[in-house]
């Protein structure tokens, strides 16, 4: 079995798909809008948050206890100082997919106004993590 606390290449992987995660959400906004719901945004803003996050938590050798922002938040404050407007933030983005237990299933689709917030939510996780790790290489989107 392989340690992947071991190699650098695994935790890397995590966070340069954040970045991509997270370029692919702001040239969707500043270039093709319309192709772009809120749904979707929401979606890869999330998703760079959580690769980003979990490239951290490779990086420092915990892994959360599961991969709702809540518990991505509670993992972080384990390894690390995080402040509590970014982190209450964040977890309240929970809100629009709470996907992870069948009988509590719910879904609500953000409005335009709140993914400029999610997006600059986006951009202080990154910040945060690659100011605490070494620096990764330049990301180009996933797709545009």
């Amino acid at each position: 079995m392989t340690d992947v606390f071991k190699h650098k290449q695994e935790w890397t992987r995590f966070t340069d798909e954040g970045a991509q995660f997270l370029a692919t959400a702001v040239n969707a906004v500043r270039k093709r809008r319309k192709v772009f719901t809120p749904d979707i945004l929401y979606n890869l803003i999330a998703m760079s948050m959580e690769k980003y996050i979990m490239g951290y938590l490779l990086y420092r050798k915990n892994l959360p206890d599961n991969h709702t922002l809540g518990d991505l938040m509670d993992a972080l404050k384990r390894v690390d100082s995080i402040e509590d407007d970014l982190c209450d933030r964040i977890i309240r983005m929970d809100r629009f997919q709470e996907i992870c237990c069948i009988n509590t299933y719910s879904r609500d689709i953000p409005e335009e106004k709140d993914i400029e917030e999610m997006l600059a939510l986006g951009e202080r996780i990154r910040d945060f993590v690659t100011a605490r790790m070494p620096t990764p290489k330049t990301s180009t989107p996933i797709m545009t």
